[in-house]
């Protein structure tokens, strides 16, 4: 493990939050890289544009794991803030406030139930290539845990006390590759229906 990346997890005291080194090519520059991403999985790509961009509230998955890579300048100062939200967590309410710079080399990865914020992302481009969770078998077939698959984000104020928080329980069993393509799927249904009006906009009658 880098050096820097070392470095970072001292900082990171919450179970599970962590950074990893991510494998990259050489590309004949001492600045250039190609990054692969081996997976058939889906990838989020988020973008957040040239002014000043920060997250107005932390954001909490329930059954997503992001495992998120920042590229950009490597001068830029990005500031994140984390509560650990899982009540049966060792780290429960524990938090953590981290600034790091954008790179292609080391890739953040943030459990289920750790609410998360970001600010300083502009001109920063994420990789969102993320972990999917189910509940345990005996929640599915006594639904107790109140989540619902289109309801997996809950949001907290900025000002949140972390010893305030009353806790969540996050999903804990890795999801077959069968969830993602069916998620990849809807995905597709989604953006095919919000391109459909424009469609038949450019066609006049």
């Amino acid at each position: 493990m880098h050096t820097d990346t070392q470095l970072l997890n001292t900082q990171m005291t919450i179970e599970g939050l962590k950074w990893i080194d991510r494998w990259r090519i050489g590309n004949g520059r001492a600045d250039s890289y190609v990054v692969p991403f081996p997976t058939t999985r889906p990838i989020n790509i988020v973008t957040h544009g040239e002014e000043r961009f920060e997250y107005g509230q932390y954001g909490i998955h329930l059954a997503q794991q992001d495992v998120l890579t920042f590229l950009g300048n490597v001068n830029a100062r990005i500031r994140a803030r984390f509560i650990d939200c899982r009540m049966t967590s060792p780290t429960f309410r524990r938090s953590v406030d981290i600034y790091f710079a954008p790179t292609s080399g080391r890739t953040l990865i943030i459990p289920p139930g750790v609410a998360h914020t970001f600010s300083g992302l502009e001109g920063v481009v994420t990789l969102n290539a993320y972990c999917l969770f189910l509940p345990p078998l005996e929640a599915v077939v006594q639904p107790i845990v109140g989540w619902r698959p289109e309801h997996d984000i809950i949001n907290l104020p900025l000002d949140t006390e972390p010893k305030s928080v009353e806790g969540v329980t996050a999903m804990s069993e890795p999801a077959s590759d069968r969830v993602y393509y069916q998620l990849a799927e809807l995905q597709t249904a989604t953006l095919s229906a919000r391109e459909t009006p424009n469609k038949l906009l450019s066609h006049p009658r």
